[in-house]
Parts: structure tokens; sequence; C-alpha cells
């Protein structure tokens, strides 16, 4: 089975569909995919029979304690090493510490919430995001740079036509592929909700990207949220400011 095609439907065992799947990576107890809403962590058992097998087969092995450096060295070799100084104890407990943040994802309008479901939650490293967003955006808008410049009102420049500034707006959506690898990710129930892991004493925030389907029409919508509470909502309010910017009208 090639598992590097995309699948255009997957069912899983608890019932989610998900659309247009690629799998992304393979860890000890889950696979990462990318589908149409984001991306998701699932684990082997929750994937149809069908594919299990492949996709265990891809399942790293666990590791193993390296080989034992042999009991007796040369005697030059050892008279010359310098003495190792013995660290002080580190608490493995204090490395990997972590705690659960957890939230909601709605769309607002006005003073009505309406919870988004299904929609994947990515807890990214805020350093990281932040190289790739500068990587990012330099490449996009080099390759844009005269419809950008006029979308910030620069009289000069000729008038786009609506469907310039749609097709704009979509390739600054399609940006966002192949981010890094989140921290954790988590899917949002049928009320919006969502819980995952943060570890500690890291600069983390919240990011989401989602298509959404309003009274005009379907959009793509890029949201980011600092994770530094353990409580955060997460709407359309929170849009991402390369995208929150109102787009003018030339017409």
């Amino acid at each position: 089975m090639d598992l590097s095609a995309v699948i255009p439907h997957l069912i899983l065992a608890d019932g989610r569909t998900l659309e247009q799947v690629e799998i992304r990576s393979f860890g000890s107890k889950s696979v990462m995919v990318r589908h149409r809403d984001g991306v998701l962590q699932i684990p082997y058992d929750q994937f149809p029979a069908e594919l299990r097998p492949a996709l265990l087969a891809k399942r790293p092995a666990p590791t193993t304690p390296s080989a034992a450096r042999p009991a007796t060295a040369p005697a030059r070799q050892a008279a010359t090493a310098p003495a190792q100084k013995r660290l002080p104890a580190t608490s493995s407990k204090t490395a990997t510490a972590t705690e659960t943040i957890s939230g909601r994802v709605v769309w607002q309008e006005g003073s009505r919430a309406t919870p988004l479901g299904g929609v994947a939650v990515l807890l990214c490293d805020a350093r990281t995001f932040a190289v790739f967003d500068r990587d990012r955006r330099g490449r996009f808008d080099a390759e844009h740079e005269q419809l950008r410049r006029k979308l910030a009102g620069e009289p000069s420049l000729p008038n786009p036509s609506k469907e310039q500034i749609q097709k704009f707006f979509e390739e600054e959506f399609l940006s966002w592929e192949n981010m890094p690898q989140p921290l954790a990710a988590a899917q949002a129930d049928a009320k919006g909700q969502f819980a995952l892991q943060k570890p500690v004493g890291v600069p983390t925030l919240l990011f989401i990207r989602i298509k959404v389907q309003t009274g005009a029409g379907t959009a793509g919508h890029v949201w980011a949220v600092r994770a530094d509470s353990p409580s955060v909502l997460i709407s359309n309010n929170n849009a991402y400011p390369a995208l929150a910017a109102e787009v003018p009208s030339f017409e």
C-alpha cells in the first residue's frame, strides 16, 4: 500500500471522517497526518483495519541502549585521559515538566459564539514559529510585491481585479503549508473544547488554520494566540496579523 498517496476520505474507528489526508510522520504511539482542516496525531488503533499493517510496519522501533564500552582499554589512553567531573544530578521531572492548557474554538458574531468542532489545534514553539513566519512572509511578499503594495494603499499602481485579490489571499493561506513540527496537537470536540499538554518554561502559542463557510462564502483563516494562561479562547478575533487587514475595494 502506498502510504505517500493522498487518502481522499479516511473514516476513523471513533467515527470521525477526515478529508484529503496525507501521512507525515510515524511515532511510537501515533501517526501525524495533515488533512483538509489542519494537522492531527492519530493513534494506530484508530485507523481502518486495512491500513494498520502498513502503518505498523513503519512504526519506529524502540530505542536500545548504546553498546557498552569494552571493559579494558589501552593503559596509555587510561593514564592520559582527563579526569571526569561529576555533574550534579538533574531531575528528569523538571526537564520534562508539563502543564495542561485547555480552551474552546468558536466563531464569534456579536454576542453569539458558535463552537467549531473537529478543528486541529497546534501548540507551537513561539521562537520556531517566528523564524518560519519570517521566512514565509519574505518569500510570499517577494512573489506578490506589486499587489501587496497596492493592498497597502500605494496609489500609483493599477487596481487589481477581484480574481487577483482572491488569488492573493488563497495563496497567503497556502503559504502556511509545511509548518515546523508542533510541540503538541489536539482536536476540538463537538463543543469546540480541547486540552493538551504544554511544556513548562517554553514560550508557546496556539495556532489554527481553517476554512470557514459564512454567508459571504468559504474563506481561509489563520488564527494564533499566546498560550500563556491555562484557559484560552480561540476565535476569529484572534486572526493572525498577516490576514487580519481589511481588503480595500477598488471598484
